[in-house]
């Protein structure tokens, strides 16, 4: 039973939220960008009921499924290469459970904060593959890490594999012995 108060997602979407207020058989849901949502309390299923009840969203094992079996492809792919390229995903779904009382400037600072850290983690342990997956967007992620890494004198970067990641992302390549 879906209560206020309660995190769930849309069966037919990519939408979550909270739910904030319930009406006879629908509920207006708030997402995680601020909007307020109205459907069907059938369309709706909490966020813990994914586990428990797989049959009614078939479509998120095929999902799990599939992402699973390209996080094994791309394993394969770094041992093949034998030089491992170890990825940092700046999204800010990845970083954070939610965002909502953060403004765009502190997003955008932690996203900095978490690849300044890596980024000095890899230079401190010897690694010299880094891949900064930052997403298409406007482009500010991406110029402000380009910035940053700038100001590493031992490190380039250039732009990942299109074939692997799109234009989302961004290879940085340590100097070891600079």
């Amino acid at each position: 039973m879906i209560q206020r108060g309660d995190w769930v997602e849309f069966l037919d979407d990519t939408l979550s939220g909270v739910v904030k207020k319930i009406q006879e058989d629908k509920a207006t849901v708030e997402t995680q960008e601020g909007f307020l949502v109205t459907c069907p309390l059938e369309k709706l299923i909490r966020k813990r009921d994914f586990k428990v009840d797989p049959r009614k969203v078939k479509w998120v094992r095929e999902e799990e499924k599939r992402r699973r079996q390209v996080k094994y492809e791309r394993k394969r792919k770094a041992k093949k290469n034998k030089a491992a390229v170890v990825e940092i995903d700046l999204h800010i779904d990845e970083l954070v459970s939610s965002t909502k009382n953060m403004t765009d400037f502190d997003i955008l600072n932690l996203q900095l904060q978490t690849a300044r850290r890596h980024l000095e983690w890899a230079i401190s342990h010897h690694i010299q593959h880094l891949v900064f997956i930052h997403g298409v967007g406007k482009g500010v992620l991406r110029m402000e890490l380009e910035t940053l890494l700038s100001r590493y004198e031992q490190v380039e970067f250039y732009d990942a594999d299109y074939a692997q990641y799109g234009r989302g992302a961004t290879a940085v390549y340590i100097y070891q012995n600079y």
